[in-house]
């Protein structure tokens, strides 16, 4: 189910950012942003830097099972963005912010709608937000490394209970088949 939900965010997403271009290095054409689940896609040796930019990433990174209550997963949803490098700093606070207010917004039409993502997952305020960057140990980075910009939104979902597993068809159809040998 969690993937499920990471999957569901990520559609949800990428319908919000239809014909929201945004700048990308190194060629600084105007691109709609990548809606990626888990993590940025390897690097190449060939990929120019600063390639994946801009960027949402939707990754679970937590939750909670309780015979009590409805399973809860936390959601983080990182944004990148990047400027040219001749632009002013203010110009890439400007962009961070202005995809993660678009995030917050379409999250927050989710919970006052009192709608449902999905038909199966709820939305759990409060959302948090931080932009800026992180060090390796989790403590704030200390600003923006011009010319990226980060931010991360915090989100907290309720899962539709378990009962039953899912069979081998059902497993595949929402999960994939797998890693190809």
């Amino acid at each position: 189910m969690t993937y499920l939900l990471q999957k569901a965010i990520k559609e949800h997403l990428v319908t919000v950012f239809a014909g929201s271009w945004s700048p990308s290095p190194p060629s600084k054409v105007m691109v709609l942003p990548q809606v990626l689940i888990g993590a940025l896609p390897p690097k190449r040796h060939t990929q120019e830097q600063g390639e994946d930019f801009p960027f949402l990433v939707v990754r679970a990174v937590d939750g909670e099972d309780d015979a009590e209550k409805k399973p809860e997963v936390n959601v983080d949803i990182i944004v990148g963005t990047w400027v040219p490098p001749e632009s002013e700093a203010e110009t890439g606070v400007i962009e961070v912010h202005r995809m993660g207010d678009k995030v917050r917004i379409a999250l927050r039409k989710i919970g006052d709608a009192g709608a449902i993502l999905d038909n199966r997952y709820e939305l759990q305020y409060p959302i948090k937000w931080k932009a800026g960057v992180r060090d390796a140990d989790g403590s704030d980075g200390g600003g923006q490394p011009h010319p990226y910009y980060y931010m991360t939104i915090k989100t907290r979902w309720l899962l539709p209970p378990v009962i039953n597993p899912l069979s081998v068809t059902e497993e595949v159809q929402d999960y994939g088949a797998g890693l190809k040998g």
